[in-house]
C-alpha cells in the first residue's frame, strides 16, 4: 500500500548527474544503497544506509577518471 509508512530492509539504485563549476567537471555517479528503516511509536524513524558505487569525472580540459564511492547515511526523522 502506498499509504503505509516504510519499515524494514531496502535496496535502492542511484544514478546522479552533477556539474562542478569551480573545478570545471561533470560527474556521473552510479551507486547501490542497501539499508534498513526502523519505525518507532508516533511515526518516529531511524534509517541506516550504505552507499557503494563509483563516480565518473569528465573535466573541461579533456581528462577523465573513475573514483570509488562509499558512504554511510543515517537519517532521523518523523513521518508526516
Amino acid at each position: 500500500s502506498t499509504k503505509e509508512i516504510s519499515n524494514g530492509f531496502f535496496v535502492a539504485p542511484i544514478l546522479s548527474l552533477t556539474r562542478n563549476r569551480i573545478e570545471e567537471h561533470t560527474n556521473i555517479g552510479v551507486w547501490a544503497e542497501p539499508g534498513y528503516n526502523l519505525l518507532f511509536d508516533n511515526n518516529f524513524a531511524m534509517t541506516f544506509g550504505l552507499q557503494v558505487g563509483g563516480t565518473y569525472f569528465a573535466y573541461n580540459n579533456g581528462k577523465t577518471r573513475w573514483r570509488n564511492h562509499f558512504g554511510v547515511k543515517i537519517i532521523i526523522g518523523k513521518w508526516m
